[in-house]
Protein backbone atom coordinates (compact mmCIF):
# COMPACT_ATOMS: atom_id res chain seq x y z
CA UNK A 1 0.00 0.00 0.00
CA UNK A 2 1.29 3.45 -0.89
CA UNK A 3 1.24 6.44 1.42
CA UNK A 4 -1.38 8.05 -0.83
CA UNK A 5 -3.64 4.99 -0.53
CA UNK A 6 -3.13 4.94 3.24
CA UNK A 7 -4.14 8.59 3.36
CA UNK A 8 -7.40 7.89 1.54
CA UNK A 9 -8.21 4.92 3.77
CA UNK A 10 -7.30 6.80 6.97
CA UNK A 11 -9.37 9.83 5.99
CA UNK A 12 -12.40 7.61 5.37
CA UNK A 13 -12.00 5.99 8.79
CA UNK A 14 -11.55 9.27 10.66
CA UNK A 15 -14.51 10.74 8.77
CA UNK A 16 -16.58 7.87 10.15
CA UNK A 17 -15.31 8.60 13.65
CA UNK A 18 -16.23 12.26 13.24
CA UNK A 19 -19.80 11.40 12.22
CA UNK A 20 -20.10 9.05 15.21
CA UNK A 21 -18.89 11.73 17.62
CA UNK A 22 -15.66 9.88 18.45
CA UNK A 23 -13.46 12.83 17.45
CA UNK A 24 -14.02 16.56 17.02
CA UNK A 25 -14.00 18.81 13.97
CA UNK A 26 -10.66 20.37 14.85
CA UNK A 27 -8.95 17.02 15.28
CA UNK A 28 -10.36 15.76 11.98
CA UNK A 29 -9.29 18.95 10.21
CA UNK A 30 -5.71 18.49 11.42
CA UNK A 31 -5.68 14.87 10.24
CA UNK A 32 -6.87 15.89 6.77
CA UNK A 33 -4.24 18.62 6.59
CA UNK A 34 -1.43 16.25 7.60
CA UNK A 35 -2.59 13.54 5.16
CA UNK A 36 -2.36 16.09 2.35
CA UNK A 37 1.20 16.99 3.35
CA UNK A 38 2.23 13.34 3.70
CA UNK A 39 0.78 12.50 0.29
CA UNK A 40 2.61 15.39 -1.35
CA UNK A 41 5.92 14.24 0.10
CA UNK A 42 5.69 10.43 0.16
CA UNK A 43 2.57 9.64 -1.89
CA UNK A 44 3.98 7.01 -4.28
CA UNK A 45 6.18 5.25 -1.72
CA UNK A 46 5.03 2.02 -0.04
CA UNK A 47 4.20 2.70 3.59
CA UNK A 48 6.74 0.06 4.64
CA UNK A 49 9.49 2.15 2.97
CA UNK A 50 8.84 5.24 5.11
CA UNK A 51 11.12 5.05 8.13
CA UNK A 52 11.48 7.16 11.27
CA UNK A 53 14.61 8.79 9.81
CA UNK A 54 12.70 9.88 6.69
CA UNK A 55 9.82 11.37 8.62
CA UNK A 56 12.07 13.17 11.09
CA UNK A 57 14.18 14.74 8.34
CA UNK A 58 11.07 15.81 6.46
CA UNK A 59 9.52 17.47 9.52
CA UNK A 60 12.83 18.99 10.67
CA UNK A 61 13.22 20.60 7.26
CA UNK A 62 9.91 22.44 7.47
CA UNK A 63 10.34 26.21 7.66
CA UNK A 64 8.05 26.54 10.68
CA UNK A 65 8.32 26.99 14.44
CA UNK A 66 9.03 24.00 16.73
CA UNK A 67 5.37 23.95 17.81
CA UNK A 68 4.27 23.46 14.21
CA UNK A 69 6.87 20.73 13.72
CA UNK A 70 5.52 18.98 16.78
CA UNK A 71 2.02 19.28 15.29
CA UNK A 72 3.28 17.47 12.15
CA UNK A 73 5.01 14.90 14.35
CA UNK A 74 1.83 14.27 16.36
CA UNK A 75 -0.50 13.84 13.40
CA UNK A 76 2.00 11.77 11.44
CA UNK A 77 1.90 9.43 14.41
CA UNK A 78 -1.91 9.44 14.30
CA UNK A 79 -1.97 8.41 10.62
CA UNK A 80 0.77 5.78 10.85
CA UNK A 81 -0.65 4.64 14.17
CA UNK A 82 -3.91 3.93 12.36
CA UNK A 83 -1.95 1.86 9.82
CA UNK A 84 -0.37 -0.15 12.64
CA UNK A 85 -3.73 -0.71 14.36
CA UNK A 86 -5.21 -1.84 11.04
CA UNK A 87 -2.46 -4.47 10.65
CA UNK A 88 -0.81 -2.69 7.74
CA UNK A 89 2.44 -1.98 9.61
CA UNK A 90 4.31 -3.74 12.40
CA UNK A 91 5.50 -0.48 13.95
CA UNK A 92 4.57 3.21 13.85
CA UNK A 93 7.60 5.03 12.37
CA UNK A 94 6.42 8.42 13.63
CA UNK A 95 6.13 7.28 17.24
CA UNK A 96 9.90 7.31 17.73
CA UNK A 97 10.47 10.89 16.51
CA UNK A 98 11.71 13.01 19.46
CA UNK A 99 10.02 16.32 20.21
CA UNK A 100 11.36 19.43 18.51
CA UNK A 101 12.51 22.10 20.93
CA UNK A 102 13.24 25.78 20.59
CA UNK A 103 16.76 26.55 21.77
CA UNK A 104 15.74 30.16 22.40
CA UNK A 105 12.96 29.60 24.89
CA UNK A 106 10.78 32.68 25.35
CA UNK A 107 8.76 32.99 28.51
CA UNK A 108 5.06 33.70 28.03
CA UNK A 109 3.80 37.26 28.31
CA UNK A 110 1.34 37.39 31.21
CA UNK A 111 -0.90 40.01 32.79
CA UNK A 112 -0.04 41.86 35.96
CA UNK A 113 -2.54 41.68 38.79
CA UNK A 114 -3.63 45.29 38.31
CA UNK A 115 -4.06 44.75 34.55
CA UNK A 116 -6.39 41.80 35.03
CA UNK A 117 -8.30 43.63 37.75
CA UNK A 118 -8.81 46.55 35.39
CA UNK A 119 -9.89 44.28 32.52
CA UNK A 120 -12.57 42.58 34.61
CA UNK A 121 -13.83 45.90 35.97
CA UNK A 122 -14.27 47.64 32.60
CA UNK A 123 -15.60 44.61 30.68
CA UNK A 124 -19.29 44.48 29.80
CA UNK A 125 -21.19 41.88 31.87
CA UNK A 126 -21.77 39.63 28.85
CA UNK A 127 -18.05 38.81 28.50
CA UNK A 128 -17.00 38.78 32.17
CA UNK A 129 -17.65 35.03 32.74
CA UNK A 130 -15.51 34.08 29.74
CA UNK A 131 -12.68 36.39 30.87
CA UNK A 132 -12.80 35.10 34.44
CA UNK A 133 -12.80 31.45 33.33
CA UNK A 134 -9.78 32.08 31.11
CA UNK A 135 -7.91 33.89 33.87
CA UNK A 136 -8.76 31.72 36.88
CA UNK A 137 -9.48 28.29 35.33
CA UNK A 138 -7.06 28.44 32.40
CA UNK A 139 -9.38 27.09 29.70
CA UNK A 140 -8.22 27.62 26.14
CA UNK A 141 -10.07 30.25 24.10
CA UNK A 142 -11.51 27.52 21.85
CA UNK A 143 -12.74 25.61 24.93
CA UNK A 144 -14.44 28.69 26.38
CA UNK A 145 -16.14 29.43 23.06
CA UNK A 146 -17.72 25.95 23.16
CA UNK A 147 -18.52 25.94 26.88
CA UNK A 148 -22.13 25.69 28.08
CA UNK A 149 -23.38 26.76 31.51
CA UNK A 150 -24.59 23.16 32.06
CA UNK A 151 -20.91 22.16 32.24
CA UNK A 152 -20.18 24.60 35.06
CA UNK A 153 -21.07 22.75 38.26
CA UNK A 154 -20.88 25.91 40.34
CA UNK A 155 -23.07 24.82 43.24
CA UNK A 156 -21.70 21.30 43.65
CA UNK A 157 -19.10 20.35 46.23
CA UNK A 158 -16.45 20.96 45.05
CA UNK A 159 -17.44 23.30 42.21
CA UNK A 160 -15.88 22.29 38.88
CA UNK A 161 -15.95 23.02 35.17
CA UNK A 162 -16.24 20.03 32.86
CA UNK A 163 -14.29 20.31 29.60
CA UNK A 164 -15.85 17.68 27.37
CA UNK A 165 -13.86 15.52 24.95
CA UNK A 166 -15.21 17.13 21.79
CA UNK A 167 -14.62 20.63 23.17
CA UNK A 168 -10.97 20.31 24.14
CA UNK A 169 -7.92 20.62 21.90
CA UNK A 170 -6.31 17.46 23.30
CA UNK A 171 -9.49 15.36 22.94
CA UNK A 172 -9.22 14.43 26.63
CA UNK A 173 -12.04 15.13 29.07
CA UNK A 174 -11.03 16.95 32.23
CA UNK A 175 -12.53 18.67 35.26
CA UNK A 176 -11.11 22.02 36.31
CA UNK A 177 -11.44 23.30 39.85
CA UNK A 178 -13.38 26.54 40.37
CA UNK A 179 -11.22 28.71 42.61
CA UNK A 180 -12.83 30.70 45.39
CA UNK A 181 -12.49 34.02 43.57
CA UNK A 182 -13.75 32.56 40.27
CA UNK A 183 -16.87 31.39 42.12
CA UNK A 184 -17.60 35.00 43.09
CA UNK A 185 -17.11 36.22 39.51
CA UNK A 186 -19.49 33.57 38.15
CA UNK A 187 -22.23 33.09 40.73
CA UNK A 188 -24.39 36.03 39.72
CA UNK A 189 -23.95 35.33 36.02
CA UNK A 190 -24.72 31.61 36.32
CA UNK A 191 -27.56 30.11 34.29
CA UNK A 192 -28.89 26.58 33.98
CA UNK A 193 -27.88 26.34 30.32
CA UNK A 194 -26.75 28.28 27.30
CA UNK A 195 -23.40 29.37 25.85
CA UNK A 196 -20.97 31.04 28.23
CA UNK A 197 -19.29 32.90 25.37
CA UNK A 198 -21.74 35.28 23.66
CA UNK A 199 -22.54 33.73 20.26
CA UNK A 200 -22.02 35.68 17.06
CA UNK A 201 -25.31 36.61 15.34
CA UNK A 202 -25.76 34.46 12.23
CA UNK A 203 -27.27 35.29 8.90
CA UNK A 204 -26.77 38.16 6.50
CA UNK A 205 -28.65 41.26 7.55
CA UNK A 206 -29.36 39.83 11.01
CA UNK A 207 -30.32 42.68 13.33
CA UNK A 208 -29.50 42.52 17.00
CA UNK A 209 -28.59 44.90 19.78
CA UNK A 210 -26.06 42.40 21.12
CA UNK A 211 -22.79 41.69 19.29
CA UNK A 212 -20.79 38.48 19.46
CA UNK A 213 -18.28 37.58 22.12
CA UNK A 214 -15.27 38.65 20.11
CA UNK A 215 -16.62 42.18 19.86
CA UNK A 216 -17.25 42.28 23.61
CA UNK A 217 -13.72 40.98 24.18
CA UNK A 218 -12.11 43.58 21.91
CA UNK A 219 -14.07 46.35 23.63
CA UNK A 220 -12.89 45.19 27.05
CA UNK A 221 -9.25 44.98 25.97
CA UNK A 222 -9.41 48.46 24.46
CA UNK A 223 -11.14 49.95 27.50
CA UNK A 224 -8.51 48.41 29.79
CA UNK A 225 -5.70 49.85 27.66
CA UNK A 226 -4.22 46.42 26.94
CA UNK A 227 -3.70 46.70 23.19
CA UNK A 228 -1.77 45.06 21.66
CA UNK A 229 -3.19 42.02 23.46
CA UNK A 230 -0.56 39.38 24.35
CA UNK A 231 -1.41 36.08 22.68
CA UNK A 232 -3.24 33.65 25.01
CA UNK A 233 -2.66 36.11 27.85
CA UNK A 234 -5.44 34.81 30.13
CA UNK A 235 -4.51 31.13 29.91
CA UNK A 236 -0.79 31.84 30.17
CA UNK A 237 -1.36 34.07 33.18
CA UNK A 238 -3.36 31.32 34.86
CA UNK A 239 -0.65 28.71 34.28
CA UNK A 240 2.13 30.99 35.50
CA UNK A 241 0.39 32.18 38.66
CA UNK A 242 -1.11 28.73 39.39
CA UNK A 243 2.31 27.07 39.23
CA UNK A 244 3.72 29.56 41.74
CA UNK A 245 0.64 29.41 43.96
CA UNK A 246 0.42 25.62 44.27
CA UNK A 247 4.08 24.74 43.61
CA UNK A 248 3.18 21.58 41.72
CA UNK A 249 3.63 21.31 37.95
CA UNK A 250 1.57 18.11 37.88
CA UNK A 251 -1.43 19.88 39.43
CA UNK A 252 -1.12 22.83 37.07
CA UNK A 253 -0.72 20.53 34.05
CA UNK A 254 -3.85 18.58 35.04
CA UNK A 255 -5.91 21.74 35.45
CA UNK A 256 -4.67 23.27 32.19
CA UNK A 257 -4.94 20.08 30.16
CA UNK A 258 -1.23 19.81 29.38
CA UNK A 259 0.13 16.42 28.32
CA UNK A 260 3.35 16.75 30.34
CA UNK A 261 4.11 18.36 33.73
CA UNK A 262 7.71 18.79 32.54
CA UNK A 263 6.54 21.08 29.75
CA UNK A 264 4.40 23.02 32.21
CA UNK A 265 7.34 23.57 34.55
CA UNK A 266 9.80 24.49 31.79
CA UNK A 267 7.50 26.94 30.03
CA UNK A 268 5.57 28.54 32.89
CA UNK A 269 8.21 28.81 35.60
CA UNK A 270 8.57 32.55 36.09
CA UNK A 271 10.04 35.07 38.51
CA UNK A 272 6.67 35.65 40.14
CA UNK A 273 6.45 35.63 43.92
CA UNK A 274 4.00 33.73 46.07
CA UNK A 275 2.59 37.07 47.23
CA UNK A 276 1.81 38.04 43.63
CA UNK A 277 0.13 34.69 43.00
CA UNK A 278 -1.95 35.13 46.16
CA UNK A 279 -3.02 38.57 44.93
CA UNK A 280 -3.90 37.16 41.53
CA UNK A 281 -6.21 34.45 42.90
CA UNK A 282 -7.59 37.02 45.34
CA UNK A 283 -8.99 39.31 42.64
CA UNK A 284 -12.67 39.78 43.48
CA UNK A 285 -15.53 41.95 42.20
CA UNK A 286 -15.71 45.36 43.83
CA UNK A 287 -18.55 46.17 46.23
CA UNK A 288 -21.72 46.93 44.29
CA UNK A 289 -20.80 44.72 41.34
CA UNK A 290 -23.04 41.86 42.42
CA UNK A 291 -26.09 44.11 42.84
CA UNK A 292 -25.48 45.69 39.44
CA UNK A 293 -25.42 42.27 37.79
CA UNK A 294 -28.59 41.21 39.60
CA UNK A 295 -30.36 44.37 38.46
CA UNK A 296 -29.27 43.73 34.88
CA UNK A 297 -30.53 40.14 35.11
CA UNK A 298 -33.92 41.26 36.38
CA UNK A 299 -34.25 43.72 33.50
CA UNK A 300 -33.28 41.04 30.97
CA UNK A 301 -35.66 38.51 32.51
CA UNK A 302 -33.08 36.09 33.95
CA UNK A 303 -33.83 34.89 37.45
CA UNK A 304 -31.33 34.99 40.28
CA UNK A 305 -29.47 31.70 40.77
CA UNK A 306 -30.36 29.63 43.80
CA UNK A 307 -27.47 29.83 46.29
Amino acid sequence: MTVAALGERAQTEFSRRLKNGEIGDRHFGSIKQLIKKLTTKFGNLPITAVKTFDLRNWIAGMDVAPASKNWARLYSSVVFGYAKDAGLLDTNPAAEIPAFRNRIHKKPVILKVEQLQRLLEVAEPEIVPALAIGAFAGLRASEIERLDWREIRLFENPPTIEVQVLKTWTAQRRFVNVTSNLFHWLKFHWRKEGPVFPPTPKGRGHRTDKPGGRVYFERAVAAAGLNPWPRNALRRSFCSYHLVMFENSGTTAMQAGHTSPDTTFAYYRTLLTKAEATQYFGILPKPGYEQAILNARRISGHARPVL
